[in-house]
C-alpha cells in the first residue's frame, strides 16, 4: 500500500525519539492555557494528550528498534497523529472562541507551532504530513472563517497572513517532500547497485580481497568457500594463514614489497584447502585509493585456482622429457646404422678403386668401374652425413680443414650425373675460366652440396 508508505515507520521512530519533549510541551501548553480557560478543560486536554502519547510510545517502539511496521501498525500510528493534531486543533479553536485577545494569540501561536512542527517531523511521509499538518491547518483556517467571532475581529488580514505562512509551509513542504524523493530514487539506486557488485562477488569463483598496509582485512568475498572451504569469518583475522608453511615467507614478503612500491603484481603460491588438500594459486595485487577519498591507499587482490594451468605445465615439462628421449633414441639409432653401412661401403669403394685402376679393363669398362668408385665414393660421404647429423644434434660436428682441387670435385660430381643428363637429352659439362687454385676446407661435404643442385637441376628442366 503507498498510502502506508515506508516514511511512517521513519516519522514513527522520530516521534518515538522526541516523546519526552512532547508530554514536556503538553504538560507546559495544558498549565498556561488555565489562565485563558477553565481549569477542568485544561486538565481534561491534557489528560487526553498526555495518554495518547504513552499509547503512541508503545505504537512506535518498533520502528524506532529499526524494525519495519506491518500495515496495521502503520494505521495505528497514523490514527494517533490524526487523533494528536485534532486535540491540538481543538485547544486552538478553544482558545480562539474564548473571547480574549491573549487567548487568539496564543490560538495563531499554537497553530502555527503545530504546522511548523509537522513540516519539520513529517517530511518523510506525504501521508504523514497530510494528516499530521495539513487538515489541521485547513479545519483552523475553516473555524476562524465559519465560527463564532466574540471579539469582533477583522478577519480579513488575520486570514490573509495566515493563509500566506501556510503558503510559506506549503513551498517548504513540497521542497522537502522532492528532496526526500530525490534521496530515495539515489539511495534505490544505490541499493541497487550495490545489489549487483554484491552478486558479482558472492557468485565469481575467484577470491577477492581488500587489505590495508598494515595487513588489516577490510572485505572477503564469500568464494573464498568454494575456492578453499573456509567461512569468511574463518580467515578474517590472518592474511596468511591458508598459505603453504613452504611459501609463507616468501609470499609475505612479495606482499610487503608491493605495498612499498605501490607497484601491481602476481604471486603464486600454494594454498592448504579447509580439507588439507593443497592448491596452487595466483593471485594478483594491485593498489588502489582508500575508499573514504582519504589518503591511505589499499591492497586488492584477486585469488584463483591454477591447479589445471600447473598440471598442464608439469605435462608438458613430462612431454619434453621423453622428446628429449626419443630424439637421443634416434641419434643413437642413426649411429648405429650408419657405422654398419660403412663397413661394407668402405670394400666398395677399395675394390672399385682397385677396379678403376686395373690395366686389363677396356677402356669402358673401366669407365664403368670409376662411375662405380665415385657413386659408392659419394654414398659413403651421405652416410657420413646422416652420421654427421646425429653428431650435429649432439653438438659434435667437426668440419674437415684440408687442400683439394675444386676443378677435379667439380668434375667428379659432373661425371656422376652425367649419364642421368643425357637420358633426358641434356648436356651437362665443367667449363673452367683461367687457372683454378687449390682450396681449404671439407671437399667431401662441398661435393654433396655440388651433388644436390646437379641433381635438382637435372630434374627439373625439361
Amino acid at each position: 500500500m503507498t498510502f502506508l508508505d515506508d516514511g511512517l515507520d521513519e516519522m514513527a521512530a522520530r516521534a518515538y525519539h522526541g516523546l519526552p519533549l512532547r508530554i514536556a510541551a503538553t504538560l507546559g501548553v495544558a498549565g498556561l492555557s488555565t489562565l485563558l480557560l477553565p481549569w477542568r478543560i485544561s486538565i481534561v486536554w491534557a489528560l487526553a494528550q498526555v495518554t495518547l502519547e504513552v499509547a503512541a510510545g508503545f505504537i512506535t517502539r518498533r520502528q524506532f528498534l529499526g524494525y519495519k511496521a506491518s500495515p496495521g501498525l502503520r494505521s495505528l500510528h497514523l490514527l494517533t497523529i490524526v487523533i494528536g493534531c485534532g486535540l491540538w486543533t481543538v485547544l486552538c479553536g478553544l482558545l480562539w472562541t474564548s473571547g480574549t485577545p491573549e487567548a487568539a494569540a496564543c490560538a495563531m501561536i499554537l497553530w502555527l507551532a503545530v504546522i511548523f512542527f509537522a513540516q519539520n517531523n513529517a517530511y518523510q511521509s506525504t501521508t504523514g504530513f497530510l494528516f499530521g499538518a495539513g487538515i489541521p491547518a485547513w479545519g483552523m483556517l475553516t473555524l476562524m472563517i465559519a465560527g463564532p467571532n466574540p471579539m469582533h475581529l477583522t478577519l480579513l488580514p488575520v486570514i490573509g497572513m495566515a493563509l500566506i505562512a501556510l503558503g510559506f509551509v506549503g513551498d517548504g513542504v513540497m521542497r522537502s517532500l522532492a528532496i526526500r524523493r530525490r534521496f530515495e530514487e539515489t539511495q534505490s539506486k544505490l541499493v541497487a547497485s550495490e545489489a549487483q557488485y554484491r552478486m558479482l562477488a558472492d557468485n565469481i569463483t575467484d577470491v577477492l580481497w581488500l587489505n590495508r598496509f598494515d595487513g588489516s582485512r577490510i572485505y572477503i568475498s564469500p568464494s573464498v568457500t568454494r575456492a578453499l572451504g573456509y567461512s569468511p569469518e574463518e580467515v578474517f583475522g590472518d592474511n596468511f594463514s591458508m598459505v603453504h608453511p613452504q611459501d609463507a615467507d616468501r609470499v609475505r614478503l612479495e606482499f610487503e614489497t608491493l605495498a612499498i612500491s605501490g607497484n601491481e603484481g602476481t604471486i603464486e603460491c600454494r594454498m592448504v584447502h579447509k580439507d588439507g588438500r593443497v592448491i596452487w594459486t595466483e593471485t594478483h595485487v594491485d593498489v588502489v585509493p582508500d575508499a573514504d577519498g582519504g589518503h591511505r591507499p589499499m591492497l586488492i587482490s584477486v585469488t584463483r585456482n591454477i591447479d589445471a594451468r600447473k598440471e598442464l605445465e608439469s605435462q608438458l615439462v613430462e612431454a619434453r622429457h621423453r622428446a628429449e628421449e626419443a630424439a637421443a633414441s634416434k641419434a643413437d639409432f642413426l649411429a648405429n646404422m650408419t657405422h654398419e653401412l660403412r663397413t661394407p661401403l668402405n670394400a666398395i669403394v677399395g675394390f672399385s678403386g682397385i677396379l678403376k685402376d686395373s690395366q686389363r679393363l677396356a677402356a669402358e669398362d673401366a669407365r664403368h668401374a670409376h662411375l662405380i668408385n665415385e657413386a659408392s665414393d659419394s654414398l659413403l660421404v651421405l652416410v657420413n652425413s646422416v652420421l654427421d647429423f646425429s653428431k650435429l644434434e649432439a653438438g659434435g660436428i667437426e668440419l674437415e680443414d684440408r687442400a683439394f682441387d675444386p676443378r677435379v670435385m667439380a668434375d667428379s660430381a659432373v661425371a656422376l650425373m652425367h649419364e642421368q643428363a643425357r637420358a633426358k637429352g641434356l648436356e651437362l659439362r665443367v667449363e673452367v675460366s683461367g687457372d683454378v687454385l687449390p682450396m681449404i676446407g671439407d671437399e667431401a661435404r662441398l661435393r654433396q652440396v655440388l651433388l644436390n643442385f646437379l641433381s635438382n637441376a637435372v630434374k627439373f628442366t625439361a
